[in-house]
């Protein structure tokens, strides 16, 4: 009987907490719009938004400052993120892109992946060399 209760009550804690994550990665990420990007950049506070892990580099120093070079910050708002989460965040990034086409011209993005890039493969070796 205890043995029984014991498990209840833990069944019910275990419900509480996933209800609880639940509801606080929905209303971290509920103002991920269109119109929260273009106040964003009205604001001059211009972000691409991204989900995943952050990776650290040797070079995120300089890979801040291509970034800001071409007018923006990265932003990584985590990885439990679902389907409508994914969906608001491509509709923020096409109002950002849009701007930084203006901002920068249509082919910026192409001239900074290369950038970014290269600033990757120095990492890689100076990883390489400190092993």
């Amino acid at each position: 009987m205890k043995k029984g209760l014991m498990l209840i009550t833990l069944s019910l804690i275990l419900a509480g907490l996933a209800a609880f994550f639940y509801w606080r990665n929905q209303s971290a990420y509920s103002d991920i719009s269109a119109e929260k990007a273009k106040r964003d950049i009205q604001n001059g506070n211009i972000m691409v938004l991204t989900a995943g892990l952050l990776a650290n580099t040797s070079q995120d120093d300089e890979i801040k400052s291509l970034q800001k070079e071409y007018g923006f910050k990265s932003c990584t708002i985590g990885c439990n993120v679902d389907d409508d989460i994914l969906k608001d965040l491509r509709e923020y990034n096409y109002v950002v892109e849009n701007y930084l086409d203006t901002r920068n011209g249509k082919g910026w993005k192409s001239e900074y992946q290369s950038k970014l890039d290269s600033l990757y493969k120095i990492s890689a070796m100076n990883s390489d060399k400190s092993k």
